[in-house]
């Protein structure tokens, strides 16, 4: 699993590596607010898990 910002959805997502058909590195650096995303996260967590038994 991959956590990353979707730009499709405008919000943080959990992507399967094995789903993965490909990726280019950028340079780009990221200016937001790192701490703030993790909280989010974090919290999204709390109540928005899903068992992989369901996948």
């Amino acid at each position: 699993m991959l956590v990353g910002w979707c730009e499709l959805r405008n919000d943080l997502r959990h992507f399967r590596l094995d789903r993965i058909l490909e990726s280019v590195f950028l340079s780009d650096e990221f200016a937001g607010m790192s701490e703030a995303l993790i909280v989010r996260w974090e919290e999204t967590q709390k109540y928005d898990t899903v068992s992989t038994k369901d996948l």
